[in-house]
């Protein structure tokens, strides 16, 4: 998380709430209308230093869209009660929390409840209790991902796809998967990357995928936490051809009064010819979309040409018939 993000706004007091670019508050409880009020179309909530900031119920701020909260030297905001009392605040998918000191402030989220306590919302995630001094450490809580994920990007090389991704922070990150589909929409895994744990500098993480299909590909990181919660990235894919020749086999060969042809092609076969040694046309055109065929009762053994077209390609195949 940038630290520098929330050093350009213009500070509004509690005494002049709506017209900046954020709000600051002093110590004190704050209720879920107190803030709305307070913020108006401003997008950003700042806890200043030595400000202690009590939650007084529920904060559902999630239909005012993302917002940034950053907490500033020894500010501090602090959930307080147990089970169905506890106090909780729930923001908008895209919204993040800022905690510029970091570990130098341990109290800058403070937890009344216990461990598991679900505590903060964001999006769909909830973070508990036991998440916080994870979440002060690595400065801040992301909506996206337990991570800051800088990027993920896939690309050709030679016959492989490069998988690189970096991430900027790293809360409670157990392990990647790096998981796999050839239509977008089923993913299966194909490589298991640790994580680093908790990380407040920029990591670099890369994979090859040595064994893609033709045509496109596409990827995904599943992040897991140690508590075993787990989010997706982005869908990136790259489109693979490098190489490929369409083949034709035929089997068995010799051929005593039938045979297989097998293809790789994306396009039928559209003409299976047999043709003499010396270029005579036996058998002009079997019935398409066949896979097995008849040898006429009458060919003589010997050595034959079958011709074989699939859209623009064109195979020839010596078989000899017994």
């Amino acid at each position: 998380m940038n630290k520098l993000l929330t050093t350009l706004a213009v500070v509004v007091t509690l005494f002049a709430p709506c017209l900046q670019a954020q709000v600051s508050l002093s110590s004190g409880p704050y209720t879920e209308e107190d803030i709305r009020t307070l913020l108006g179309n401003t997008r950003t909530i700042t806890i200043p230093d030595f400000s202690l900031v009590e939650l007084d119920g529920d904060w559902n701020l999630k239909n005012l869209g993302p917002i940034t909260i950053t907490i500033k030297g020894s500010g501090c905001i602090v959930f307080s009660g147990y089970g169905d009392n506890a106090e909780r605040m729930r923001l908008a998918q895209g919204s993040s929390i800022i905690i510029e000191e970091g570990a130098l402030n341990p109290f800058a989220l403070l937890g009344t409840g216990i461990s598991d306590q679900k505590r903060i919302k964001v999006g769909d995630d909830w973070y508990k209790e036991k998440h916080f001094q994870g979440i002060i450490n690595g400065y801040g809580v992301s909506s996206v991902l337990p991570i800051q994920l800088a990027y993920f990007r896939a690309n050709l090389k030679e016959s492989a796809v490069q998988l690189n991704w970096s991430t900027e922070i790293e809360i409670n990150n157990a392990y990647f998967d790096i998981e796999h589909s050839t239509n977008g929409k089923d993913f299966k895994s194909i490589a298991y990357i640790e994580g680093a744990g908790t990380s407040t500098k920029a990591l670099f993480y890369d994979f090859q995928h040595k064994t893609p299909v033709r045509g496109i590909n596409y990827y995904r990181l599943k992040q897991t936490d140690f508590d075993e919660s787990f989010s997706y990235s982005d869908i990136v894919s790259v489109e693979y051809n490098e190489g490929y020749q369409p083949t034709v086999k035929v089997f068995p060969n010799p051929v005593i009064d039938r045979f297989t042809i097998t293809h790789n092609s994306e396009e039928a076969l559209s003409q299976v010819q047999l043709i003499s040694v010396l270029g005579q046309q036996l058998v002009g055109r079997w019935t398409q979309e066949q896979t097995s065929y008849n040898l006429p009762s009458s060919l003589a053994p010997g050595q034959y040409i079958l011709r074989m077209r699939a859209g623009a390609k064109e195979w020839l195949e010596r078989i000899i018939v017994q």
